[in-house]
């Protein structure tokens, strides 16, 4: 029987660097500045919108491998990493499965569960109707709501 297994990135430190910008280090060695002012600005609902309070938003903590803050908001690792990788392979080699813009939009959407390395993802504001992601390693796919598979 094959095994398959790989490992998600996990959050080993990180530190308020200015308004926005934290500096981020993960498990894999990546580590680096990211703003995240302009998904700050996307994100609404009780727990994510004061995070765009500087002074709360100062406070991030590493928590079981993820951002957290002191009013329960968290931010999935994955994307993170992916973000960083992103910024720091510059947009001129951008991944051909995914644009700039995507990520960033991605890291915004509300994490829906996590399990054996399946995470689900909701989207809500990129396409017309409201859709789930679930990403296992290099394979995923995405479900409409009242509609067929997007991709796989």
């Amino acid at each position: 029987m094959k095994v398959l297994s790989f490992s998600l990135p996990r959050v080993t430190a990180v530190r308020h660097v200015r308004a926005h910008t934290l500096w981020i280090q993960f498990s894999d060695g990546l580590e680096g500045e990211i703003d995240l002012a302009p998904d700050i600005e996307k994100l609404s609902g009780p727990v994510l919108t004061p995070l765009r309070d500087e002074r709360l938003f100062s406070r991030v903590r590493v928590d079981a491998g993820a951002l957290a803050w002191p009013n329960g908001a968290d931010w999935a690792p994955e994307l993170l990493h992916e973000l960083l990788g992103e910024a720091k392979r510059g947009a001129s080699e951008a991944n051909d499965d995914e644009s700039w813009s995507s990520l960033r939009q991605r890291a915004g959407m509300p994490e829906i569960s996590r399990f054996y390395g399946i995470v689900i993802t909701m989207y809500y504001v990129d396409h017309a109707r409201p859709h789930f992601h679930a990403r296992f390693g290099e394979y995923s796919i995405s479900i409409e709501i009242g509609g067929d598979g997007l991709n796989g």
